[in-house]
Order: C-alpha cells, then sequence, then structure tokens
C-alpha cells in the first residue's frame, strides 16, 4: 500500500506550463479525486505519479522514497484508461493475464489469479471473447481486471466513465467503489464530472488552469467553497451570483441581495471584514437548491425574495424554475410536485447560512461555517 506526496511540482510541454507548484499528500487507502475542466492538469498528475511523465521542478514520493526518477514499470501502479486500451488480438482472458506474463509467472499461477479477478468483476462468461464482440460496459470491467490482477500500490482513472452510456456510468461507478472498499488500496480518479466526484471520493482536488484551488471531502468542497471558481463549478445547476453590498449595524452584519437585506450570522463572517462596512462591495452567492417556497400564511420579513418566474423545467427530482427580480434572473429549484406557471409571483425563501460571501477583488471567500473543521 502506498501514499503518494507531490512536493512544489512544476510541469511544462514546450512553453505551455501544465502544473503550477503543486503540493498535493494523497493519504494511504483514500479515494482521491482530481475534478477540473479538460486542460487543467489533472491527467498530468496522474502521469507523474505512474511515471510516463516527470517534472521539471519538484518531485513525486511513494511513503516518502522519491520516485521521480524510477522506471513506470518499478512503480508498481495500475492505470485505467477512459479508451479502455485493450489488446484487440487477445481475448479478454489474455488482456487480464499480459501483466502476469510480463512477469513470467507460472500458468496455472496467473489462471488462478485472473479467473478469480474475473469472478469478481461477473465477466467469467466472458473470457474468450474479443474486445470488439465486448459492450463498452464488460471491455472496462476487462480493463479494471487487467489493473486488478497486478495487485497495485496505487490504481489510477483517467476519465474511466467518459465512453459509457449514462446506464452503464453508473453501473461502472458503483463497481468502482465497491472495489476500493474491497481491495482497501490507493484510488487517485481524474474526471470532469462532478456527480462522480461527490459519490466516490474521499477527498476531492478542484483544479484550474494547473494549479490547485482546493482540496476537501465533498461536503467541504460542496457547502464551504474557498473562491468564486469552486463555488460556480461544484453544483448543478450552477450557484447564483450576486454583486452585493455589505454593511454594519451595531454590529451586525448584513447583505443585501436583489433589494432584499439579509442579517448574516456574525460567526459566519471575520468581524473585521463588516466592522464599520458601510455599503462595500461584496459578492453574494445563493445555490439553486436554498430556495425554499414560502406558504402565503408564513411572514419571514427580510429573509425572502419575490420574483416572477420566466421559466421553469421540470427534471423529476425537481423543478428548475429561472425567475426575475427586475433585471436580475437566477435559478431555483423547487420540489416536483410545486405548481408552477410563466408569469407567477412567487415568494422564495432563503436562509441566510446558507448564503456564501466572497471578497470582490480577491474571489476568495469570506464566510466560515460555524461548524467548519479548524
Amino acid at each position: 500500500m502506498a501514499g503518494v506526496r507531490l512536493e512544489n511540482v512544476l510541469k511544462k510541454f514546450d512553453d505551455v506550463v501544465a502544473l503550477k507548484n503543486i503540493d498535493l499528500e494523497i493519504r494511504d487507502h483514500e479515494f482521491l479525486v482530481l475534478l477540473g475542466p479538460s486542460g487543467c492538469g489533472k491527467t498530468t498528475i496522474l502521469k507523474l505519479i505512474a511515471g510516463t511523465e516527470k517534472p521539471d521542478e519538484g518531485n513525486v514520493y511513494f511513503n516518502e522514497e522519491n520516485v521521480s526518477g524510477v522506471d513506470p514499470m518499478k512503480r508498481n501502479v495500475a492505470m485505467v484508461f477512459q479508451n479502455f486500451g485493450l489488446y484487440p488480438h487477445l481475448n479478454v482472458y489474455k488482456n487480464m493475464a499480459f501483466p502476469l506474463e510480463t512477469k513470467k509467472m507460472k500458468k496455472d499461477e496467473i489462471r488462478k489469479i485472473v479467473e478469480d479477478t474475473a469472478a469478481k468483476l461477473d465477466i467469467t462468461h466472458i473470457l474468450n471473447r474479443k474486445p470488439r464482440q465486448l459492450s463498452g460496459g464488460q471491455k472496462q470491467r476487462t480493463a479494471l481486471g487487467r489493473a486488478m490482477v497486478r495487485d497495485p500500490q496505487v490504481f489510477l482513472f483517467d476519465e474511466p466513465l467518459s465512453n459509457l452510456d449514462p446506464k452503464m456510468r453508473l453501473e461502472i461507478r458503483d463497481l468502482i467503489a465497491d472495489l476500493h472498499k474491497s481491495l482497501n488500496t490507493t484510488f487517485v480518479y481524474v474526471t470532469h464530472d462532478q456527480g462522480e466526484a461527490m459519490q466516490l471520493a474521499d477527498r476531492i482536488v478542484v483544479m484550474e488552469e494547473g494549479v490547485i484551488r482546493q482540496i476537501g471531502t465533498p461536503s467541504e468542497i460542496y457547502n464551504h467553497p474557498n473562491c468564486v471558481y469552486v463555488a460556480s463549478f461544484v453544483g448543478a445547476p450552477q450557484i447564483n451570483f450576486y454583486a452585493s453590498r455589505l454593511y454594519d449595524r451595531d454590529g451586525q452584519p448584513f447583505v443585501t441581495i436583489m433589494g432584499t437585506d439579509f442579517a448574516i450570522p456574525k460567526k459566519r463572517l471575520e468581524e473585521s471584514y463588516y466592522r464599520n462596512a458601510n455599503g462595500n462591495r461584496i459578492i453574494a452567492a445563493i445555490r439553486p437548491e436554498d430556495f425554499r417556497l414560502m406558504p402565503e400564511r408564513e411572514d419571514l420579513s427580510g429573509s425572502y425574495v419575490e420574483a416572477a418566474v420566466s421559466k421553469f423545467v421540470p427534471m423529476g427530482a425537481g423543478i428548475h424554475v429561472e425567475a426575475m427580480i427586475r433585471d436580475i434572473c437566477f435559478t431555483a429549484v423547487l420540489p416536483n410536485h410545486t405548481e408552477v406557471t410563466v408569469g407567477q409571483t412567487m415568494k422564495l425563501f432563503v436562509d441566510p447560512e446558507c448564503i456564501h460571501l466572497f471578497d470582490p477583488d480577491t474571489k476568495e471567500s469570506v464566510t466560515c461555517s460555524m461548524d467548519a473543521p479548524n
């Protein structure tokens, strides 16, 4: 088993800086997901761990051993690719056996390992088939099996579900989660799909343009984004942003959003940030699912906005509503049993605890949760 550490890693491709001074510790046995858009450096990190790329500066460590110059074949890692990477002329059995044959293992030992692994992956019945005879899910199970037979220190996954249909994607995602629990080893997983990241990860690393923006559990990343970029990238529909103003009224911070004043709990804001604030600029953000339709009989003065519905889309688990207040458009997600019509006026309650605030210059969060870790 292995923990992996990247220390002050810089990686360039010609004049393009792919990774900028990356410091990252991957804990032994954890499921770490690298999340971000295409070109942000996720796959480059995988290649540095695998050894197929070397850092221009900095080092890569396995269990405190510097492996920056160690040959990929000697690192005992296994990689699963989005295009499966199977040998088309070999059947499933031979594809899975290939890494063991290169180690000159005995045939009987190879057969036992391959058959045991195939049974775990429910592909015993296709061992004699060639890749062209397999479905996408069967190909990915075979690719997983080929990685598993090596008994690697670290499993590396590069967008392994992107070539599968939605139903199969969910099936293989669940399989990968189960394998992590049963194999009890280190998984490093690359994706641009936040749903995959939220379901699979022990911790998520959110990346942008070769730098790490935030590292945390799925809950921390979603509920306590540390900057505008993370808040906007994680969450669907996307979080709503507002150019707002911050006020201090006798020590109580208030923020004005869409013409409504919201009292922000004191413990969620640095006192130095709001004390003596008098209409200072601030970026406020509210996730669509944090709006709640108010029954007519409720009176929560100062905690709701009144908006006109301009569009709505039923999505099964909820209704995505676009609403307008004057010239400001925002999105709310309401329960799927909600009766909605275009032009309808709605009172939407927002718990001030759910409002995120960011510095307009640094774009960094200025709020913290009362239950956030130290």
